[in-house]
């Protein structure tokens, strides 16, 4: 072996352990989701914890805030509060259980074992926007991929949806409660409700948020609101 193709191996090697060492194994978690079962409302409405699911309109929606942008790219799309979710990695953060968020999803009529193209995606592709208010006091309705900045074309994301791929268990535990994933943006984990339908989101610098959309005024309460997308 010639002296260049031992330092090209060397170099293999220790970008190979750096890579290993940036994206650690998850962890297995042993946190269990809330109990509380779903109560009709006169209204006909079905609410579960902080999840509401409006029959007439055939959406869910739930409460959260915009997170204000750090260094770095968006992993997560909608995620818990820290220390359980990775807030410093997402976009929006909400104290809605990801668990009862699945539940909520299945009464909706969404289904997980829908099977599309690509390892590990599967289920119905589920449409997200934000609810916000302005200064003024209107409100505002708007696709949540306006808010995230795609780093291949440096133009807002591609409305796609998200697949509903339902957690995985471990250990008869529902994971994604304890990761606090309730959609991501870079598919590293089966502990999640909601995951990216991009063909690349085995990628984790695709996205950031975008500064156009999220301004200084920006960091406000919101309202999340998924619908099941119509697929020809």
């Amino acid at each position: 072996m010639s002296h260049i193709q031992r330092l090209a191996l060397t170099l293999l090697s220790t970008c190979s352990f750096l890579l290993a060492q940036s994206e650690p194994a998850p962890q297995v978690s042993d946190i269990k989701p809330p109990s509380a079962k779903p109560q009709k409302l006169s209204n006909g409405n079905v609410k579960l914890g902080k999840i509401t699911l409006d029959q007439k309109k055939k959406e869910i929606s739930f409460k959260g805030f915009l997170n204000p942008p750090s260094l770095g790219t968006l992993e997560v799309l909608l995620v818990s509060p820290s220390p359980r979710g990775r807030q410093h990695e997402g976009l929006v953060v909400t104290d809605a259980s990801p668990f009862q968020l699945e539940v909520m999803l299945y009464l909706l009529g969404a289904r997980n074992d829908i099977k599309r193209d690509g390892k590990g995606k599967k289920g119905s592709l589920i449409d997200i926007d934000i609810e916000w208010r302005d200064n003024n006091g209107k409100f505002h309705r708007d696709p949540i991929e306006n808010w995230i900045l795609d780093n291949r074309t440096g133009k807002m994301m591609k409305r796609q949806g998200f697949y509903f791929v339902g957690s995985s268990f471990e250990n008869d535990i529902y994971q994604a409660e304890g990761a606090g994933n309730l959609a991501l943006l870079y598919s590293n984990t089966s502990a999640t409700v909601l995951d990216s339908a991009d063909k690349d989101s085995g990628n984790d610098i695709l996205f950031e948020t975008n500064p156009e959309k999220f301004n200084p005024e920006a960091y406000r309460d919101v309202r999340v609101i998924l619908s099941i997308r119509k697929e020809r």
